[in-house]
C-alpha cells in the first residue's frame, strides 16, 4: 500500500522559516551590539577618568619642589614633605573627588616615591605616604611620560586606573590618577546587559508575533486563491474576489484565464450545438415532411368518423382522442422543423411590458384552471427593444406554460422586468414549483431533453434558439419561492434593425 506524502502546511512552513531567521539573526546581532555598547562604556569611562586626571594636572600650577620651596620645607624629611604637599593639594583633590562620587583621584611623587593625595580623603586618606609596587604601571608612566590604563588589584582594590604623567620642564615628576572600582563598572555593564537582554527578548517576541501574522496573512491569501481555483473548477464563470498587491495580480490573472476558458467552453458548446442542429436539421426536414402529409390525411379521416357518429357513440369519443393526439404530433413536428430551420427574425422595436400583458391575458384561463396566482413587477421606464414579436411571444408562452406545469397543485408566478447597465432588458419569470435539479440546468436547452413524463424536450430548445437569434442569453437559477427562475437577457440596441415600428 502506497502511503501519501504528508506535506507541512504553508503557514507553518513560513512561520518556521521566519522563526529560524529571527533565532539566527536577532540574538547574534543583539550580542554584537551589546559587546560594542560594553566596549563603548569602558571607553567612555577611560575618557572621563583621563579628563579628571588632566583637570588635576591643570590645577597643579607649581611642581612639587616649587610647592615645598615656597613653604620652606625643601630640606625637610620625606614624611614631612609628604604631609606638607598633602595639606596643600588635598583640597583640590577632594573637590574633584566629591564632584564625581565613586571616583578615586590623587597625586603621586616620583622623587618621594609616595602617594601625595588620595581623594576622597575621608575614605582613602590613609593611603597617603604609601609607595606603589614595582609592578605597578604607574612606574612605567613615570618612565615613559605616556598615559596608561591598568585594570588590576592595586592600592584601592580591584579598579580601572587611568594614569596621566605630571611633566614639568620636560621632566616627569610623578603622575596623576583617576580610577573607579571594577565592581561599579561591572554593575553598570550588567545593567546595560539586562536592558539588552530585555530588548532582544522583546524583539524576538515581537518578531515571532509579526512572523505569525505574516505567515497567517500569506497562508490566508493562498487559501483564498486555492478555494477560488476549486470553485472555478466547478464553474468557470466564478470570479475570485480581488486582493491588493502581487496576490491581487495573480488573482486577476486567474480570473482572466477562467473568463477566457469560459468563453472557449461556451464557443465549443455552441459549435457542438451547431453540429447537432445541422445533423438534426437534415433528419428533421426529411422526416417532418414525410410525417406531415400522412398526419393531414389521418386527421381528415378522423374528422369524417366524428361527423358520421353520434356524440354518445364510443367511436365518436375515440375519434376525439385520436384527433387530439394527431394535433399533438403535428405540434411536435412543427417545433422540430422550427428548431432545425428557424426563420430569420423580423425585428421591430417593441414594448416588452405590453407583450407580457397580452400573453398573460391569453393564458388567463390556464391560470384559473391550475390555481396559479400571477404577480407583476414591471419597470415603467423600460425601453423598447428590437425583437421579432411573434418569436418572443412564443418564448414567453413556452416559459410561462412550463412554470404552470411545474406547479401541479397551484402556486405563484412572479414576472419582473428591468434593465442591466443599459445593455439588456431583462425578463425574470419565477415560480413556486419544485425547481430544477442543478445537474439538469445545463441540459435544459438540449433537444429532446425533458424531465416531464409527457414532455417532448423541444420547448426550451426552441426558446434558446430564438434568444440566440436575438443576440441574447438565458440564465436559470433558484426563485425566491425556492422554485425555478428563468431570466431572459434581450439586447437593447442592435444594428440593422427596423426602428420605426410600434
Amino acid at each position: 500500500m502506497i502511503k501519501k506524502k504528508q506535506y507541512m502546511s504553508l503557514k507553518i512552513s513560513i512561520l518556521l522559516l521566519l522563526t529560524g531567521m529571527i533565532v539566527m539573526s536577532v540574538p547574534g546581532t543583539g550580542y554584537f551590539l551589546m559587546m560594542n555598547a560594553q566596549n563603548a562604556i569602558l571607553k567612555e569611562k577611560q575618557n572621563k577618568l583621563f579628563a579628571l586626571a588632566k583637570l588635576m594636572d591643570q590645577r597643579l600650577v607649581k611642581s612639587f619642589d616649587e610647592i615645598l620651596l615656597a613653604s620652606g620645607s625643601r630640606d625637610a624629611p620625606r614624611q614631612k614633605k609628604i604631609a606638607i604637599l598633602n595639606s596643600i593639594l588635598r583640597t583640590e583633590t577632594d573637590a574633584i573627588a566629591d564632584a564625581e562620587p565613586g571616583i578615586g583621584v590623587g597625586y603621586y611623587s616620583k622623587q618621594l616615591d609616595a602617594i601625595i593625595t588620595y581623594g576622597p580623603s575621608k575614605e582613602l586618606g590613609q593611603k597617603v605616604g604609601q609607595s606603589i609596587s614595582q609592578t605597578h604601571k604607574g612606574r612605567e608612566v613615570m618612565e615613559t611620560g605616556q598615559k596608561m590604563v591598568q585594570t588590576a588589584v592595586l592600592v584601592r582594590g580591584n579598579i580601572m586606573n587611568c594614569m596621566y604623567p605630571v611633566i614639568r620642564d620636560k621632566e616627569t615628576i610623578g603622575y596623576i590618577w583617576a580610577n573607579e572600582l571594577v565592581e561599579d563598572i561591572n554593575h553598570q555593564a550588567k545593567t546595560l546587559k539586562n536592558k539588552f537582554y530585555f530588548i532582544i527578548f522583546t524583539g524576538v517576541l515581537i518578531s515571532f508575533v509579526v512572523s505569525t501574522l505574516i505567515a497567517g496573512s500569506v497562508a490566508n491569501k493562498v487559501k483564498h486563491i486555492k478555494n477560488g481555483l476549486k470553485a472555478i473548477q466547478e464553474d468557470l464563470n466564478y470570479q475570485i474576489l480581488p486582493r491588493g498587491g502581487e496576490i491581487g495580480e495573480i488573482i486577476t490573472a486567474v480570473n482572466d484565464m477562467a473568463t477566457a476558458l469560459s468563453k472557449r467552453k461556451k464557443l465549443e458548446e455552441q459549435m457542438q450545438k451547431a453540429d447537432k442542429m445541422a445533423a438534426l436539421g437534415e433528419v428533421a426536414a426529411g422526416v417532418a415532411h414525410e410525417i406531415r402529409n400522412p398526419l393531414t390525411s389521418i386527421r381528415g379521416f378522423i374528422q369524417l368518423i366524428q361527423e358520421n357518429t353520434e356524440p354518445h357513440d364510443k367511436n365518436h369519443e375515440y375519434a376525439a382522442i385520436a384527433n387530439f393526439e394527431v394535433d399533438r404530433l403535428n405540434k411536435i413536428v412543427e417545433d422540430l422543423l422550427y428548431y432545425a430551420r428557424p426563420s430569420e427574425p423580423l425585428k421591430i422595436h417593441q414594448d416588452i411590458n405590453k407583450m407580457l400583458d397580452s400573453v398573460l391575458t391569453l393564458l388567463h384561463f390556464k391560470f384559473e384552471k391550475q390555481g396559479v396566482a400571477i404577480e407583476k413587477n414591471f419597470l415603467n421606464s423600460l425601453p423598447k427593444i428590437p425583437i421579432d414579436e411573434e418569436q418572443i411571444r412564443q418564448v414567453f408562452i413556452n416559459l410561462i406554460i412550463n412554470a404552470i406545469q411545474a406547479m401541479e397543485d397551484g402556486g405563484t408566478i412572479l414576472i419582473t422586468t428591468d434593465t442591466l447597465e443599459d445593455d439588456f432588458v431583462r425578463v425574470h419569470i419565477e415560480d413556486s414549483g419544485h425547481g430544477i435539479e442543478k445537474e439538469n440546468i445545463k441540459r435544459l436547452s438540449d433537444p429532446f431533453f425533458t424531465t416531464r413524463e409527457n414532455g417532448t424536450g423541444l420547448g426550451l430548445a426552441v426558446v434558446q434558439r430564438i434568444i440566440d437569434m436575438h443576440n441574447g442569453f438565458m440564465d436559470v437559477s433558484v426563485s425566491r419561492f425556492n422554485g425555478a427562475k428563468i431570466t431572459l437577457h434581450l439586447s437593447i440596441t442592435e444594428t440593422g434593425t427596423i426602428t420605426n415600428g410600434e
